[in-house]
């Protein structure tokens, strides 16, 4: 298990790392502190190995530099941040992933099939080509979708092939960070009236420039000839509430059974602001598909609110999916270094980022010391570490018939699927599908009835089947 489990070497060993010499020697500091768990040669001992293909903590530099500086809570694997410099935490990554047996990070491929706990999995290949970091997709019929980029980009999927050609006349987007184009949705009467509803990262100054007062924005157009138009604004904030960060945007979709829009913005790293409905960042929001907001929206007649908030103290919605059998509203959240949440999404409420979190800085700071506060809504599953939880999908197709109902989940950090089996606001099992294939970003019931996992890292849409019984 290729997991930096432990370390726990160090205090084992001793810390006699005061005394270290000036110049950090990276192997040497592997071989004293590091060998007697996971091997010599890197291939595991009392821990696992660090040169298989099994990760149980992020496959990537960055996320083993996290690991070793900070710890993993919940294993033996201690922090070194009062030991190693960042830069020796990174010399020591780079060490580790100098090795041959390294796997290409991005040369991942799915097996034909996959043995799980309830049926076995049969993996086709529907896009594999000509995707540029796909955010979102929506089928428009039985083998035809669109698909989001987000550099900015719309794509055009017709009978299972990738159009080369990007939609022209789309506005410009803010890319910078993980800003961009993300999700899109079609209008319950796509059918009849043809509008499309996308998110996306809007500056007010210039899109080129990364320090440019943005915010997420939300529009919807139609498609003729290859071309955007009908272009209609349906959610901009005033331009003093957009202001310079190009991180956590939201920005996922959902149609509620009384037809109006709800969609998500994350707290574009001003973590306070999401606890004042005044302020767009940190929220979930409900509007008409016009973008007025219905007249029983929570905060619809409190004085300085924005009348299309829904819920408040979200740091970042990645994924929105309502249950078949209760009718909620689940949510999955992405905390900071830990604390990542699945929700239940009720009117009105708070769900506390930054007052209470079961997360951590991303330099190890405490956001809050408490994991649960007055007025404020727990979740019911957190993981720690995180995940990277985004898209979730309950399952209603027929061609998966033994995970009917259940829900489905994926991770960008860890690149995993999950299957929760629930009862009513309760998630009473969990299955880990697969680790390790790429950075899980949406997930879509087709209208053939299989799953269809869109991937960035390396980027296309897989469809997913119960394998036959021949």
């Amino acid at each position: 298990m290729r997991a930096f489990t432990s370390l726990l070497a160090s205090t084992l060993f001793g810390l006699g790392l005061a005394e270290a010499q000036e110049t950090f020697e990276p192997a040497k500091f592997y071989a004293t502190h590091c060998a007697a768990c996971h091997g010599a040669d890197l291939k595991g001992a009392s821990a696992g190995s660090l040169v298989d293909d099994t990760f149980l903590y992020g496959r990537l530099p960055n996320q083993h530099h996290r690991n070793i500086l900070y710890g993993i809570p919940g294993t033996d694997m201690i922090g070194w941040e009062s030991v190693l410099s960042k830069r020796d935490a990174n010399d020591l990554v780079k060490y580790i992933f100098a090795k041959p047996e390294l796997p290409d990070t991005a040369a991942r491929e799915l097996p034909d099939q996959l043995e799980t706990e309830r049926t076995t999995l049969e993996f086709t290949p529907w896009i594999t080509a000509g995707l540029n970091i796909p955010w979102g997709f929506e089928f428009t019929g039985p083998n035809s979708a669109l698909v989001t980029e987000r550099g900015g980009t719309l794509r055009v999927i017709t009978d299972g092939q990738l159009d080369p050609r990007p939609i022209a006349n789309l506005p410009p987007t803010y890319v910078h960070a993980d800003s961009g184009m993300m999700d899109l949705i079609l209008d319950p009467d796509y059918a009849t009236n043809g509008w499309i509803y996308i998110g996306h990262s809007h500056a007010i100054d210039d899109h080129t420039d990364r320090d440019s007062r943005a915010m997420t924005r939300i529009i919807r157009g139609r498609i003729r000839d290859h071309e955007w138009i009908d272009q209609e604004v349906i959610f901009q904030v005033s331009d003093d509430l957009h202001h310079a960060s190009p991180v956590r945007w939201g920005c996922r979709f959902i149609w509620d059974p009384a037809g109006n829009l709800i969609f998500t913005i994350g707290d574009r790293n001003r973590a306070e602001e999401s606890q004042d409905p005044g302020k767009p960042s940190g929220k979930t929001y409900r509007i008409r598909p016009d973008g007025s907001p219905p007249p029983d929206n929570p905060f619809v007649d409190v004085p300085g609110a924005l009348p299309q908030v829904y819920t408040l103290g979200n740091r970042n919605v990645q994924g929105l999916g309502y249950h078949p059998v209760t009718g909620d509203l689940w949510a999955s959240e992405h905390g900071p270094m830990g604390g990542d949440e699945l929700n239940i999404i009720v009117p009105g409420t708070n769900y506390g980022w930054p007052v209470a979190t079961f997360g951590r800085g991303y330099d190890n700071s405490t956001v809050s010391t408490q994991t649960a506060a007055p007025n404020v809504r727990d979740p019911i599953h957190q993981w720690t570490p995180s995940v990277a939880i985004c898209p979730i999908e309950f399952y209603q197709g027929d061609a998966i018939p033994a995970w009917h109902g259940d829900l489905i989940l994926g991770s960008l950090a860890f690149e995993g699927l999950y299957r929760f089996e629930t009862d009513g606001q309760t998630v009473t099992h969990q299955e880990t599908v697969f680790r390790n294939y790429g950075r899980v970003r949406d997930l879509k019931t087709g209208p053939d009835g299989a799953l269809y996992i869109l991937f960035n890292n390396p980027d296309r849409i897989i469809r997913v089947t119960a394998a036959s019984e021949d």
